[in-house]
């Protein structure tokens, strides 16, 4: 068993449109997945992410995972056709098959990598997740700043999580633009002018 973790934004974000961002992500068409993390370093960071005024939150739990995502259907949650023919589908890979599976995609982009993606599929996207374990962590939105730096230090940061030039301008954003935006750092200009003719 793996633990792993996701953003409250992301498990209550619309399926239609993770099913669409799946599909782009990992160029297949997984209907109802959402997109966790085992890292929860990363889970944190998405909670802590926007600076918008909101908590944030990121949900946990201890669950199997498999890299065998050809062997599941993604409309049942369950073995495909093919692989109920196997004697070994006698016997499930995790035990909440055919209502919810945890497969971790193959990687096609550093960005995964770095996320360390895993794509919980169910059989029903439009019934609320009904885990095992499933435990939530709310995150205060006055400390969604502290923990985004400390994050940093840890080398958890935008320009990781998104690498190439996106996520460095991100970065720097951040760094720069975000704090003068949300009062934590004032601007001062100057204007000086010498005259050196006296």
């Amino acid at each position: 068993a793996q633990a792993f973790s996701v953003t409250e934004r992301q498990l209550h974000g619309s399926l239609l449109n993770m099913r669409r961002v799946v599909s782009r992500i990992y160029g297949a068409l997984f209907r109802g997945s959402l997109d966790w993390s085992s890292n929860p370093l990363v889970a944190l960071f998405f909670a802590v992410e926007q600076e918008n005024g909101k908590d944030g939150a990121f949900y946990y739990l201890q669950h199997m995972v498999t890299d065998q995502y050809n062997l599941i259907d993604y409309r049942t949650a369950n073995y495909t056709a093919d692989a109920r023919q196997a004697p070994a589908s006698l016997f499930a890979i995790q035990p909440s098959q055919g209502e919810i599976v945890f497969v971790r995609p193959r990687y096609t982009d550093e960005r995964y990598v770095n996320q360390k993606s895993i794509l919980s599929n169910v059989k029903d996207p439009f019934v609320p997740l009904n885990v095992p374990g499933l435990k939530k962590i709310i995150i205060p939105s006055s400390l969604k700043y502290e923990l985004r730096e400390r994050l940093r230090i840890l080398g958890i940061s935008t320009s990781y999580i998104y690498p190439g030039l996106l996520g460095v301008a991100a970065e720097i954003k951040s760094h720069i633009f975000d704090p003068i935006i949300s009062g934590r750092i004032k601007s001062i200009a100057l204007r000086c002018s010498v005259d050196f003719d006296q």
